[in-house]
C-alpha cells in the first residue's frame, strides 16, 4: 500500500543528538516535516501547529513525557503520540499507551526500525480512518439534506 507521507513530525528531546538521528531516520524514509524541540514549554508553544505525530522522550528537564502525553491529549487527542526513551520500566511503558501514546519505543539498537514500523502502523491506521470516514459521509449523506 502506498501512504501519503506528507506527515508534521515532531520530535521532543532534550538531546540533541538524538533528536538529530531520528529526523535522519524519518527523512530517509521519505518524511520532511520533520521539526525538533528539547522542552515542554517549547512543545506547548507549538502544538498550535497540530502536528500529525510526536515522538517524545520520557525524561525532560523539571517534567517527564506523560505529564507531557497528558497536556498534547487535552489541547489535541488526533496528535499521534510516541514515546522514544531509554526508560525501560514497564509500568512508564504500559502508563504511556493507557494515556494514549500509541508506542513505546526504547532507545537502543531496535529504534530505528521501530520508528519506521510505528510510521507505517500510523499512516495505516490514518488510511483506514479516512476511508470510514469517506463511506460514512456516503452512506448517510441523506444527513447533509438535514443539516
Amino acid at each position: 500500500m502506498k501512504f501519503n507521507k506528507n506527515y508534521e513530525l515532531f520530535i521532543v528531546d532534550d538531546d540533541p543528538i538524538y533528536s538529530e538521528f531520528i529526523t535522519t531516520v524519518l527523512n530517509q524514509a521519505g518524511f520532511k516535516g520533520v521539526s525538533a524541540f528539547e522542552t515542554e514549554r517549547e512543545i506547548m508553544d507549538n502544538l498550535y501547529q497540530a502536528p500529525d505525530v510526536i515522538f517524545l522522550d520520557y525524561y525532560l528537564e523539571n517534567t517527564n513525557g506523560l505529564d507531557i502525553l497528558r497536556k498534547i491529549k487535552a489541547t489535541n487527542p488526533d496528535i499521534h503520540v510516541v514515546f522514544l526513551s531509554s526508560q525501560e520500566k514497564i509500568e512508564i511503558a504500559v502508563n504511556s499507551l493507557k494515556y494514549g501514546a500509541l508506542d513505546y519505543i526504547i532507545k537502543n539498537d531496535e529504534a530505528k526500525r521501530r520508528i519506521i514500523s510505528s510510521m507505517n502502523r500510523i499512516m495505516n491506521l490514518d488510511s483506514k480512518k479516512k476511508n470510514l470516514l469517506s463511506q460514512l459521509k456516503e452512506n448517510f449523506s441523506f444527513l447533509n439534506l438535514l443539516f
